[in-house]
């Protein structure tokens, strides 16, 4: 159970969208607009909610932001371009996913071995379940997928 708030007013006197207490928001489209002279901010996550913005070209890797203020852009899934301050608690998470494991974990690239691939394919996975686009039985049958390829050999 939580707070979340968009396009301002709202408890948390929100400049585009806040989310707070144990809310989950998954983000793939709209806008996100900083107004009003009391913040600046795009974004804020407060309490332990999560966010999860789902696109492309982002400026931060994705998975979950470490910073708890910073400036995200980048394409939403959709096709909006976006460019958000945030403010994150240290309890929280704003986590950056393409939508799609193989661009998050690409074969290709220069891992130390074959374990290491298939833990970022791991914590992909537990990341799409945790929003909803996965079931656990899918998220097993990826990771043993991923211990069977021959990446990071």
């Amino acid at each position: 159970m939580g707070i979340v708030s968009s396009s301002g007013g709202g408890l948390l006197r929100a400049q585009g969208l806040s989310a707070a207490g144990h809310s989950l928001v998954s983000v793939s489209g709209g806008s996100f607009t900083a107004s009003g002279a009391s913040s600046n901010l795009g974004l804020r996550v407060l309490d332990k909610a999560q966010v999860i913005l789902f696109g492309e070209d982002f400026n931060l890797p994705f998975g979950p932001i470490s910073l708890s203020t910073g400036t995200i852009t980048g394409t939403l899934q959709s096709g909006e371009s976006i460019d958000i301050s945030f403010f994150q608690s240290s309890s929280c998470h704003i986590i950056m996913l393409s939508g799609d494991i193989d661009q998050l974990c690409p074969c290709e690239n220069q891992w130390k071995n074959h374990g290491q691939y298939v833990s970022c394919v791991a914590r992909a996975a537990e990341d799409f379940v945790a929003v909803g686009l996965i079931t656990d039985a899918k998220k097993d049958a990826i990771v043993s997928g991923a211990g069977q390829s021959f990446c990071g050999k």
